[in-house]
């Protein structure tokens, strides 16, 4: 969200009986306080759907409606200084730097030392990337490429937001140099070459919401539309050679301003995580701010509302708000002193208002005034904070994060807290978090358990299989048999080609192969064990195919099948202050389809007499824990909320090797069941 000064061009309240627009240059430094109000719209239903709080589940379109706004002012401005022959780069970029950085810096330290304290160390590495990213305008990409499989929760990273800045801050290194290219060679069809350009980026944008969500959402070309659409009302009303539109605009600005309300509201309410985005859903409040921005003229009741001292109040700090909110929350949410909590999102709502207020006056309208602090001062603070915010980014990097701030409670060990891969010596093969993998036959060649014991268990499915690798390594060993390994992220047991997860990824190549050679080579195993996050199929609708994949290994050709059973979901900053400092971990909203998930197989299972069951109380209780989230040596199973470390995959082994269910489980394997 750019902060930049509401004062565009003014739509015309009449326009002449001649047909000419009757706007001049000088109408564009009119303030307009509905542009405030707009933002304030746009910023509250943001703050409120990140804190959890109201009904507001698709308050991030807050987002789009700040695009809109961006694109037109700066487009105004930077139109009317190119006609005015007074456009300058240096000036532009000084006036952006006024206006973005001191604030942005503000946050940027402040958020350091909280950081340092409450992130471990895997997620200060993110934290280090992410003011590296933010300090160059590309956080977007530091971002997008931090989103994989097993990254941090989006709303523990404190810098989070700041993709929508880099988006903006790409734009705008953009479009000074195609309005000026334009104005020269192609005058007379600005409106239409920039009305292209949207139209492009919006058919990409619409295509990737679909095929390519995580990338769709942060990067420029399929963002650029929106800031486009305010260009092109920003367009519309600098130049004169529009007067049928403006004409029929100006007569329908009550009705067109309320609907343009209308469609900023309701995707507010509407839309959802679910909701494919941006594409053209994104073009609901897209068009309803730019009607808003076009006929909000004094008179009309949406210029009333938008106008009120509160709307426009909270508009004026909006860019701070933007700021502080997303730092404050995560931080909120890392704290250890109490649980998160309604209670404790409202406070931490209240306090980003607060400090918004703050930073508005005394950092962000000081360094707006030209008089108090000069342009040589502006840059040397822009690029003095820049300097040190990036060393400390890649300090942040090379450090591991500052991994001494934190130790691991014992007997855990940074190579024992941590999934199984093949980084690390396991067999997981985790072909979109470890580039070096290749897709092939390499994933379909690993072996555990008894090295010179014969190969015939195989342990088949995703990243919730390969979590339990030194569990069957450790089982294999001491029942002497060979134990190989098929396992891929996001690859659910099955000889389907349906795959969960919604983007392409080259481990939906890799799980097809996994599959075709599985179901080649069934007659080398006589047991196959199979995992899943089994919530995921539950929720996706995917179950039956474990059903039909257990029927034709138990019925069709007679092999041996042992359900492991989906450990207990946990909030991940819950299991992070268990390992590094105290408390117990807290269940997770995913909790309650993982519990269906395991009573339905453990239902199957009891109907086959090939199929057994491996259960939570099996696995994760002994006669010294209480429930079934802690060890023997009072630490988590768990390494991130869903999967269980090798620390927790080795504990587990033990608890089933001291149990009566140790005996029961040997008979099974050895083909008595």
């Amino acid at each position: 969200m750019l902060y930049t000064e509401s004062r565009p061009p003014a739509p015309p309240s009449a326009l002449p009986a001649n047909g000419s627009t009757g706007l001049r240059m000088s109408d564009s430094v009119k303030y307009r306080p509905e542009i405030d109000g707009l933002r304030a719209v746009a910023v509250i239903p943001v703050m409120l759907f990140h804190a959890g709080l109201g009904p507001f589940p698709g308050g991030y379109v807050g987002v789009d409606i700040f695009f809109v706004i961006s694109g037109f002012l700066m487009t105004a401005i930077i139109y009317r200084e190119i006609a005015g022959r007074k456009f300058s780069y240096s000036g532009f970029y000084e006036r952006r730097a006024r206006r973005i950085l001191p604030a942005l810096y503000t946050i940027l330290f402040a958020a350091i030392l909280p950081a340092w304290f409450l992130l471990i160390p895997a997620d200060f590495v993110d934290f280090g990337q992410n003011l590296i990213g933010v300090v160059g305008f590309f956080s977007n990409l530091t971002l997008w490429m931090q989103s994989d499989y097993f990254d941090q929760a989006a709303e523990l990273k404190p810098l989070l937001h700041t993709w929508s800045l880099a988006v903006e801050e790409q734009y705008y290194l953009v479009i000074p140099v195609l309005l000026m290219a334009l104005y020269k060679f192609a005058q007379r069809w600005i409106l239409h070459l920039v009305l292209l350009l949207l139209a492009g980026s919006l058919a990409i944008s619409h295509w990737g919401a679909y095929h390519k969500p995580t990338a769709t959402y942060y990067l420029l070309p399929t963002r650029a539309w929106e800031l486009l659409t305010g260009s092109v009302v920003a367009l519309l009303y600098a130049r004169r050679d529009w007067p049928h539109s403006l004409r029929w605009i100006a007569r329908h600005n009550g009705s067109l301003s309320l609907l343009g309300l209308l469609l900023t509201a309701i995707p507010i309410f509407a839309y959802d995580k679910h909701t494919p985005f941006p594409g053209l859903w994104a073009a609901v409040p897209v068009l309803g701010t730019a009607l808003l921005i076009a006929c909000a003229q004094p008179g009309t009741l949406a210029y009333r509302l938008l106008s009120n001292r509160w709307f426009v109040g909270i508009g004026l700090i909006s860019y701070s708000a933007y700021l502080w909110h997303q730092p404050v929350y995560a931080f909120a949410r890392q704290q250890t002193l109490w649980r998160e909590s309604g209670a404790l999102m409202f406070g931490a709502f209240a306090v980003s208002l607060g400090l918004a207020y703050l930073s508005w006056r005394f950092v962000e309208q000081p360094f707006r005034n030209r008089a108090r602090i000069s342009n040589r001062t502006v840059w040397l603070v822009s690029a003095g904070g820049a300097v040190i915010l990036a060393a400390f980014g890649w300090l942040a990097i090379r450090s591991d994060g500052f991994e001494g701030r934190f130790e691991l409670r014992q007997p855990l060990t940074s190579a024992t807290f941590d999934l199984p891969a093949r980084a690390n010596g396991w067999c997981f093969y985790s072909v979109d978090t470890n580039t070096a993998l290749e897709v092939g036959e390499a994933g379909l060649q690993c072996k555990l358990g008894a090295q010179d014991g014969a190969s015939d268990i195989l342990l088949f499915g995703d990243s919730f299989a390969g979590m339990y690798e030194p569990f069957w390594d450790t089982l294999g060993k001491e029942l002497s048999h060979g134990v190989d390994v098929i396992t891929t992220n996001w690859c659910h047991p099955s000889f389907t080609e349906s795959f969960w997860w919604p983007n392409p990824t080259r481990a939906r190549e890799q799980c097809l192969q996994n599959r075709a050679y599985v179901a080649d080579h069934l007659d080398q195993y006589r047991v196959v064990v199979i995992s899943a996050v089994w919530s995921m199929l539950e929720q996706k609708g995917l179950m039956h195919e474990v059903h039909e994949l257990v029927s034709v290994l138990a019925g069709e050709h007679g092999i041996q099948v042992i359900i492991m059973a989906q450990p207990p979901a946990l909030t991940r900053p819950s299991v992070l202050r268990a390992v590094y400092r105290y408390g117990t971990p807290q269940a997770s909203a995913d909790e309650p389809l993982a519990e269906k998930a395991n009573f339905a197989l453990r239902k199957l299972a009891a109907g086959n007499e090939r199929v057994y069951f491996l259960d939570r109380e099996s696995l994760f209780a002994d006669d010294t824990t209480c429930g079934q989230v802690l060890s023997a040596d009072g630490v988590p199973y768990s390494w991130d909320g869903g999967h269980i470390s090798i620390y927790g995959s080795q504990a587990a082994a033990r608890n089933v090797l001291r149990s009566d269910a140790m005996a029961e489980l040997a008979s099974f394997i050895e083909g008595n069941p």
